[in-house]
């Protein structure tokens, strides 16, 4: 007779020994109970090819007493799949099982031991945590850091006058629009002012260099007639170590734009060389 834990998983197997069946066969388990006869589940077992049946099932519970439960497993094959015909080539084949909890006994001390029941294992987690002493935990107080004090009273003051500052800003835009106007005024006014166009001094300046020339071939023609004086008055008086202080009158004559300051800025605003 075979022991099987409560709870565990547990394959109820068939297999057809006759090697020349062919036709399509299909095998039932009934579980009971031993003892009362009572059916405590019905399982299908799975086909798993070569007439060969198993279904894993899940155990039922022991008794409340953890004594011990037998349990008997009858197997059955049907010629249908609505499981309503047995084959008469088969019979039912019947195991006998006791549904106990199986304890190694290489770690129980001492004997005369009936079993551990779900009271004594709470009992002995209950007793082992009863055991454990964690270390109280002491309040932690962190120091007062006094020497930052005085900056945080200068922080929150700094920010209290901000949000004074902020808080006495306008809370609308400025119109700007009648600066913009008088912008766009003064631009228009500019753009539409009249153009005039360059004055031509060239002209001018080629009539004043004719001019200078002029006047230097005078004074040249007077400085000879000068030099013509000195001598013929030498000649006259007989004493050629007379001196006469007769100066030529210099040829080196400017042009009025060189020495006209003004002439210079109007040459040089109009761009004349």
């Amino acid at each position: 007779m075979l022991q099987i834990n409560p709870a565990s998983t547990f394959p109820i197997t068939r297999i057809i020994t006759n090697h020349l069946e062919t036709d399509t066969l299909y095998v039932r388990a009934v579980i009971k109970d031993a003892v009362n006869d009572t059916i405590l589940e019905t399982v299908d077992l799975d086909d798993k090819g070569s007439y060969y049946y198993r279904t894993n099932w899940k155990v039922v519970w022991d008794n409340v007493m953890a004594r011990g439960r037998y349990i008997t497993i009858t197997t059955s094959v049907y010629t249908t799949n609505s499981y309503t015909t047995k084959s008469p080539n088969y019979g039912d084949e019947l195991q006998i099982y006791v549904v106990q909890e199986r304890w190694d006994s290489s770690k129980i001390i001492g004997g005369g031991y009936n079993g551990i029941t779900t009271k004594d294992v709470e009992k002995v987690i209950k007793k082992e945590i009863d055991k454990l002493k964690f270390p109280k935990v002491k309040d932690v107080k962190f120091p007062k850091q006094t020497e930052y004090g005085a900056n945080f009273k200068d922080i929150t003051k700094g920010l209290t006058d901000i949000k004074v500052l902020v808080d006495g800003l306008p809370t609308q835009n400025n119109d700007l629009s009648p600066l913009i106007d008088k912008l766009d005024t003064l631009f228009k006014t500019l753009n539409n002012r009249p153009i005039f166009e360059k004055t031509d001094l060239k002209q001018i300046d080629k009539t004043l260099n004719n001019e200078t020339l002029k006047i230097g071939k005078g004074i040249d023609n007077i400085n000879k007639d000068l030099i013509s004086v000195k001598k013929d008055t030498k000649e006259l008086v007989g004493d050629k170590n007379i001196t006469l202080n007769i100066q030529p009158i210099q040829t080196e004559i400017q042009s009025p734009q060189e020495t006209n300051p003004r002439i210079k800025k109007l040459k040089a605003k109009f761009g004349i060389k």
